[in-house]
């Protein structure tokens, strides 16, 4: 078996009947078989995810066509717009206006860290959700954790983006995070 940086196996596909992939996969200690329509994803590929309760917040969007490339499908880059939308649309729905919590306080925030795994894809006109969570709380950060699914479900990708403190001088410096911005975080992490 060749070296594959310590992650897991790929699944091995095969293709049975007409536009339907039988997939084997090993999941931790277990592993599944399923055959699923073609661009359906298995339970076992799934089974690693957080269920749908884990993300308190979903904004649906539309695919425009501006979105999309050659493929027909989402250009890459654009799953992290999706998250700026999604992150923007939860800080209001937390109550936190950005002139008020930030701006007027003489301070900002910057993105220090921002990661995107695909899974499926989107294109052109489907509807989809922004799922978005608050992960780990930090002296001057903080983590955004994404889920990017379907509106029929299908769980296209994953993200994360930690937002950084700074100060709004000549030189942005990191610097700790506001009590009360860190209450509202701390509220939404835990359900609260």
């Amino acid at each position: 078996m060749p070296w594959n940086g310590g992650r897991a196996p790929r699944p091995k596909l095969t293709f049975g009947a007409v536009g339907v992939v039988v997939m084997k996969r090993s999941v931790g200690w277990s592993s599944c078989r399923a055959a699923v329509p073609k661009g359906e994803q298995a339970p076992c590929q799934a089974g690693n995810l957080p269920n749908m309760e884990a993300f308190p917040f979903a904004y649906r969007q539309r695919v425009r066509y501006g979105e999309t490339d050659m493929q027909q499908v989402v250009y890459y880059a654009n799953y992290l717009l999706y998250a700026e939308v999604g992150r923007v649309a939860y800080l209001r729905h937390l109550g936190l206006d950005y002139t008020k919590e930030f701006l007027d306080h003489g301070i900002d925030f910057t993105i220090g860290e921002a990661h995107v795994k695909y899974r499926a894809p989107l294109r052109f006109d489907d509807e989809y959700d922004i799922k978005v969570r608050v992960g780990e709380l930090r002296h001057s950060s903080w983590t955004f954790e994404y889920a990017i699914d379907r509106a029929d479900g299908l769980h296209c990708a994953d993200a994360s983006t930690v937002q950084v403190v700074i100060g709004r001088t000549a030189t942005p410096r990191a610097q700790r995070m506001p009590d009360g911005l860190r209450m509202i975080l701390e509220r939404a992490k835990h359900g609260s």
